[in-house]
């Protein structure tokens, strides 16, 4: 949700934009909307209407329906200054929330599947081989960088939610790398004018050389946070509860 401001922010960011008070404040306005539109929906509107759906039609209809629901969401995302694909995944964070998720998770996930291997593939194809050679040591402190404060937001952020330690370790290094709506950002500059630290195509080809080593070293990194968090559990099980100083 808070890509919904970022994306909002972006033009004002841009050569010729004039981020004035007026403009904040509308970008501001427009995204308590966008928010409060997916709170909305998600507590009365789209669960009684997937449940009058469920109820009433078949499965290629119950695909359908969620189909054009996040085909409404995505063209009024693009009203109000957002992306399409910003408004495709509002409508399936609002479903998701639905009691009938797993009916349309279990529908939607061959194409998930498929949409995936394209954006991976796309991604591949967009890296500069020769930049990674000749530059690889910026690459790596990128990457390290990256690393460090995904790890750091996404820890804290998991203990600001009393998760406990396994969970904060397992969940900040499987969400160490650059994530989709990175690039829905970094999109959203472009078409402004602006690029990674306003250096043109050697910045974005840092950035998508990043964020390709990043994708290389997922699974990794998630075969590491895995294992400190059953460490984390055994240390937990082996240390002895503490002595009650109340009185019997």
């Amino acid at each position: 949700l808070a890509v919904v401001m970022m994306v909002l922010l972006v033009p004002m960011l841009a050569p010729g934009g004039t981020g004035g008070l007026g403009d904040i404040v509308g970008a501001l306005v427009t995204s308590v909307v966008v928010i409060g539109f997916v709170f909305g929906a998600t507590r009365w509107f789209v669960p009684r209407a997937l449940d009058k759906v469920a109820e009433n039609s078949t499965d290629e209809v119950f695909l359908l329906s969620v189909a054009a629901f996040a085909l409404i969401v995505a063209y009024a995302a693009s009203l109000l200054g957002l992306t399409d694909s910003l408004g495709a995944f509002i409508a399936g964070l609002v479903i998701s929330s639905s009691r009938h998720r797993e009916r349309a998770l279990r529908y939607i996930t061959p194409l998930q599947m498929l949409f995936s291997a394209v954006f991976f593939a796309s991604i591949g194809m967009l890296l500069d081989v020769s930049f990674v050679v000749d530059r690889w040591l910026l690459v790596l402190v990128l990457s390290v960088g990256t690393v460090v404060v995904k790890v750091v937001g996404t820890g804290v952020a998991a203990r600001v939610f009393r998760r406990p330690g396994p969970v904060v370790v397992t969940s900040a290094l499987l969400l160490a790398q650059v994530g989709e709506f990175s690039f829905v950002l970094q999109q959203n500059g472009a078409a402004e004018g602006l690029s990674p630290a306003g250096v043109g195509e050697a910045g974005s080809q840092a950035f998508i050389a990043t964020a390709v080593l990043l994708f290389i070293l997922t699974p990794l990194l998630d075969t590491t946070g895995r294992r400190l968090s059953e460490r984390l559990e055994a240390r937990g099980r082996a240390t002895p509860p503490t002595p009650s100083l109340e009185a019997p």
